[in-house]
């Protein structure tokens, strides 16, 4: 009977995949690390709680009668607490197991595993625990599980050393290529120069007019204050006309003038930010 129990076990356990695809396209096999019969891998936490877990596989201590936890946690070998995590065939199919790599920069140094479909945690407001298998790359190690971290709480971290993951290679970095015909997105980082704004002829427009006009009537009113006519015959305000249109026009250039030189100005400051 033992050995029927173990044989269909066997058949149950060797049929699971465990080949996880990274995300650089990798295909990461962990069977090796798979346990097909009892014990599980085990630990205990600095918490004092027990904890036991498979690899691609539910764990063979059965929680309060649930056998489809990957992992769970216990006071003692008596008592379990919950169950941390099931397959992808547990209570949800979109909640599959993740892969990752630890550091994607240094990809030897192994992989991360998420799973959830844990228990309920009711310290988070009923949202479902989730455990992470932390797998690192030790050359001196066949398989060994030294630690499960709570951190944040109902999240529990695995704590692996295997050689089993040390064979994982660094995929080369293969250089991108912009097509010549894709100049859209080069075109872009270029800043246009700006389009001659209508501000800017009406600007010049007003210039040229208030010049014209200024020394239009700075002409007229030297014929009319010439030395020809006497000076007791002059009008006694051609004086003050001849200051207020000269003044009036005078100020009307100055301020287009600095108007123009204004929006230069804020012009050139926009181009240069664009430019940065």
């Amino acid at each position: 009977m033992r050995d029927l129990i173990l044989l269909v076990l066997l058949i149950r356990y060797g049929a699971a995949e465990c080949k996880f695809e990274m995300p650089d396209g990798q295909t990461v096999d962990l069977k090796e690390m798979r346990l097909e019969s009892p014990p599980d891998y085990r630990v205990f936490g600095l918490s004092g709680f027990l904890y036991v877990a498979n690899i691609c596989g539910e764990a063979f201590m059965t929680c309060n009668g649930d056998a489809t936890g990957v992992a769970s946690q216990w006071i003692g070998f008596n008592s379990c607490i919950a169950v941390l995590a099931r397959q992808s065939s547990g209570k949800r199919e979109s909640f599959a197991p993740i892969a990752d790599y630890i550091d994607p920069q240094i990809k030897k140094k192994g992989v991360v595993l998420t799973y959830y479909n844990g228990d309920i945690c009711f310290s988070l407001g009923f949202l479902e625990r989730k455990v992470i298998y932390e797998i690192e790359c030790d050359e001196s190690v066949d398989v060994e599980l030294n630690d499960v971290i709570e951190d944040p709480t109902c999240v529990y971290t695995f704590k692996f050393k295997t050689k089993r993951v040390c064979s994982i290679q660094d995929s080369p970095q293969i250089p991108s290529y912009t097509s010549p015909y894709e100049s859209s997105t080069y075109s872009s980082t270029i800043p246009s120069p700006p389009p001659k704004s209508s501000y800017t002829k009406l600007f010049l427009i007003i210039l040229l007019i208030s010049i014209l006009l200024y020394y239009l009537f700075r002409s007229l009113m030297k014929r009319y204050s010439s030395d020809s006519i006497p000076l007791s015959s002059k009008p006694e305000s051609s004086s003050s006309l001849y200051t207020s249109i000269h003044t009036g026009i005078w100020n009307t250039v100055t301020t287009f003038r600095r108007l123009f030189e204004t929006y230069i100005l804020r012009t050139r400051a926009s181009n240069y930010s664009d430019l940065n």
